[in-house]
């Protein structure tokens, strides 16, 4: 995120309303990490389309939850088997990335999860897209953050 800051060569990592880079499956593969520690808030707009062997993406946690602040709550969905899944928070908070834009590694099962966390400064509704490339679909989630 500083390097985008500073080069101005990446907007698509500063804000969720530019379009990220187009998912490469076959680049994924062979480097899950490269994908997974480059944060493109506007990655929770990136699913597949529907089809056949497409998963839906599905939220497995409570989509609503209340966390006081300076503390975590879970957030997981299901997704296919040791995909990509971004989740955004368009209203503070961060995840375990110190960010408000996550990009997680689902299990072998197709489980992804990450924690957000309750910052001081955010308070009331906080809303959360999340989305996979490899699933269709987006989960929605609200977490109330309260003093």
């Amino acid at each position: 995120m500083a390097e985008a800051l500073r080069d101005k060569k990446h907007p698509e990592r500063l804000s969720a309303l530019i379009s990220p880079k187009p998912f490469d499956r076959e680049a994924y593969r062979n480097d899950p990490k490269a994908y997974l520690n480059t944060v493109e808030p506007g990655r929770c707009f990136q699913s597949a389309r529907p089809g056949k062997d497409v998963p839906q993406l599905r939220p497995l946690s409570p989509q609503f939850q209340n966390v006081a602040q300076g503390q975590f709550v879970t957030l997981k969905v299901q997704t296919a088997p040791k995909a990509p899944c971004s989740f955004t928070s368009f209203d503070l908070g961060r995840f375990e990335n110190e960010l408000t834009a996550i990009t997680v590694e689902a299990d072998e099962r197709g489980v992804a999860e990450t924690k957000f966390f309750g910052t001081p400064g955010t308070i009331d509704e906080v809303n959360i897209l999340a989305a996979s490339p490899m699933a269709s679909g987006q989960a929605r989630f609200m977490v109330n953050v309260t003093k």
